[in-house]
């Protein structure tokens, strides 16, 4: 169930992401509709969530992660398993692999076919080293190419 009465295409969704994230550094705090459209438009779109996975080719990595971690604050738990897997990439990248495992295991409870946290599960029980910054550096340009070739494509109907 769409969070907005209105269909929302790809290139919107890209604007309501950096949108909300300038809204959060500003007020430092995020609404519930405004986690939940996060969420909903995560889930919805793979690019977007790369999108976001990428955010902190952008911004820095600890306001990214911030950021997720207010939108988890508040968000419903249809959409929490998405970010959380987010949240655990961060985490990782930042060298908290306990508090990543954690997120990881809460967006398996909450989804466990997710594949994004099944391949990062996979990673992180294998001892394998996966460098985000390194990976991001490579796709974000990818996926904001796609996004922006895709932009009028509705996501959300």
């Amino acid at each position: 169930m769409a969070v907005k009465e209105q269909q929302i295409t790809m290139g919107q969704g890209l604007s309501i992401i950096r949108d909300t994230f300038t809204t959060y550094l500003d007020r430092g705090t995020l609404t519930r509709e405004q986690a939940d459209l996060i969420g909903e438009i995560v889930v919805s779109d793979l690019q977007l969530r790369d999108y976001l996975l990428g955010l902190a080719e952008e911004q820095d990595l600890d306001l990214v992660g911030a950021f997720l971690e207010c939108l988890l604050s508040d968000v419903n738990t249809d959409y929490a398993h998405a970010l959380l897997t987010l949240l655990a990439c961060y985490y990782i990248e930042a060298g908290a692999r306990e508090q990543a495992w954690l997120a990881l295991e809460e967006s398996e409870k909450l989804d466990g076919s997710y594949s994004l946290t099944q391949l990062i599960k996979r990673v992180y029980l294998s001892n394998g080293v996966i460098n985000f910054a390194e990976m991001r550096k490579e796709l974000h340009v990818q996926v904001l190419a796609h996004i922006t070739a895709d932009s009028d494509r509705v996501i959300i109907e």
